[in-house]
C-alpha cells in the first residue's frame, strides 16, 4: 500500500512549515528509507517563471529550506535546480525574485543552473529520444517538489508534470511541436518519469492555483503539503481534493497505466489529515480541460470549430515578448507593436498563456465549445 501524507499548513511561516514537511515525511516513512550517507540529492521545485513566492505560482523557498535541512540531517549532499520555461529571459533574475537564491546561499547549497551544466540524450524502448540535464542523471536521489495548481494544458499540474523541468531550454519546445494534445504530452511526462525515477515528492500547497494555472489562475488558499515516494499516487490524492477524477488527469493515467505509480485510491493510504478534511468542492478547473470531454464523434466532424485561441490584450500586454519568443511553433509575431498569433501555426500548447507574468495572454473559446459549455460570453471567432 503507498502511503500519500497531508499535513494542514495554513501560512507560510518558517517554522510551520518546516514542522509541516517533518510531519509529512514521517508520516510516509523517512528519508532514511531513500537516502544514505553522501548521496547526491537533487531537489526540483518548480520555478516557471520569475514571480514572487507570495503569487502562488513557484515553489515556496521556506518548503525548499525545510527539505534541504531534512536532506542535510540524514547526510545527503544537495544541489537544487530547474529548467524553467522563462530560462530564455535569464535564469538568475529567476533564482532572486523567486527567493531561491536567497536561501541557497544562506543554506550553502549549491544551485546549479541546469541550462549551463550539460544535457544527455537518453534513448527509450519506444524509439522517443529525450534530453534530460546530466545533474539529474547523474544524482542518487531526485526529489519533486511541484506545486500546488491548475494548468490550462493538463489539467493539473504536480509531481509528474513538475519533471517537465528536467529538459533544457529549447529542448522543451521539440515535445509541445510533436505533441498533438494533452494526451501526447502526457505520454512525454511518463517517459521522463519513468527515465528519472524520482524517490520522493513533497508538494508545496500551502497557497496555490485554480481556473487557468499554472501562472495565470486565481490564488486559492488551500492550506496543506503532502509527501510521497510514489509521484502517481501524490497526483492522485491532489485530484481528489479538487473533486476532480484522477483518470480525466491525463498525466496521471498515463503514467498509471504504464505502472510508474498507483492511481486507484483503493491502494493508497492517506495518512495524517482525511481526504474529507482537505476536499475543495468550489476548486475551478481550467475551461480547457472540458475540450477533453466533448465526444469523439463530435470532434471527428466539427474538429475546426473546437479551438481554445490565445489572443493578446493590448491593454495589458507590456510588449516584453516572451510570448514570441517561447512560442514552440514561431506561431506569433509582431504587428503594429503588438504581438499577434497567427491561428494557423498555433497548436494550443498555451505556452504564451503559461509564461506572460503579466496576465496578458487571454483564452478564447470558439463557438462550439461556448455551446458545449453552455456559456453566455460571446465568441471572438
Amino acid at each position: 500500500m503507498v502511503k500519500v501524507a497531508i499535513v494542514k499548513c495554513d501560512k507560510y511561516e518558517e517554522e510551520k512549515v518546516e514542522n509541516a514537511i517533518r510531519k509529512s515525511l514521517e508520516q510516509i516513512g523517512g528519508l532514511k528509507k531513500i537516502i544514505k550517507t553522501g548521496d547526491k540529492v537533487f531537489l526540483k521545485p518548480n520555478f516557471l517563471t520569475a514571480k514572487t513566492p507570495d503569487e502562488a505560482v513557484t515553489t515556496h523557498p521556506f518548503i525548499i529550506k525545510a527539505v534541504i535541512k531534512c536532506v542535510r540531517e540524514v547526510g545527503g549532499i544537495i544541489s537544487v535546480g530547474d529548467c524553467p520555461g522563462e530560462v530564455l529571459l535569464g535564469i538568475e533574475k529567476i533564482w532572486e525574485i523567486t527567493g531561491v537564491k536567497k536561501v541557497c546561499d544562506e543554506m550553502g547549497v549549491e544551485l546549479v543552473n541546469l541550462e549551463k551544466s550539460g544535457s544527455k540524450e537518453v534513448v527509450l524502448n519506444n524509439g522517443r529520444r529525450l534530453v534530460i540535464a546530466i545533474p539529474i542523471l547523474e544524482c542518487d536521489c531526485l526529489i519533486s517538489l511541484p506545486k500546488f495548481k491548475s494548468h490550462t494544458l493538463t489539467g493539473l499540474t504536480g509531481a509528474i508534470k513538475n519533471l517537465f523541468g528536467t529538459i533544457p531550454g529549447l529542448n522543451k519546445a521539440s515535445y509541445h511541436r510533436v505533441c498533438k494534445g494533452p494526451a501526447d504530452f502526457a505520454s512525454v511526462t511518463a517517459d521522463i518519469l519513468a527515465t528519472v525515477k524520482p524517490k520522493l515528492a513533497i508538494m508545496d500547497g500551502v497557497i496555490g492555483m485554480d481556473k487557468d494555472g499554472p501562472s495565470a489562475g486565481r490564488i486559492r488558499d488551500i492550506g496543506v503539503i503532502m509527501a510521497s515516494y510514489d509521484c502517481v499516487a501524490l497526483d492522485t490524492v491532489m485530484s481528489h481534493i479538487v473533486n476532480y477524477p484522477p483518470m480525466k488527469i491525463d498525466t496521471i493515467r498515463v503514467a498509471s497505466e504504464q505502472d510508474l505509480g498507483v492511481a486507484d485510491l483503493k491502494n493508497i493510504e492517506v495518512v495524517g489529515e482525511s481526504l474529507d478534511a482537505v476536499i475543495i468542492k468550489d476548486f475551478k478547473m481550467p475551461f480547457t480541460v472540458w475540450k477533453s470531454r466533448i465526444p469523439e464523434f463530435i470532434k471527428r466532424f466539427y474538429w475546426r470549430q473546437i479551438k481554445i485561441k490565445p489572443y493578446m490584450d493590448e491593454k495589458i500586454c507590456t510588449k516584453c515578448g516572451t510570448c514570441a519568443k517561447i512560442c514552440p511553433v514561431s506561431a506569433i509575431k509582431w504587428v503594429k507593436g503588438y504581438p499577434k498569433v497567427d491561428y494557423k501555426k498555433c497548436i494550443e500548447c498555451l505556452c504564451c498563456s503559461e509564461l506572460c507574468k503579466y496576465k496578458a495572454v487571454e483564452l478564447e473559446k470558439s463557438f462550439l465549445i461556448n455551446l458545449w459549455l453552455k456559456s453566455d460570453k460571446p465568441s471572438k471567432f
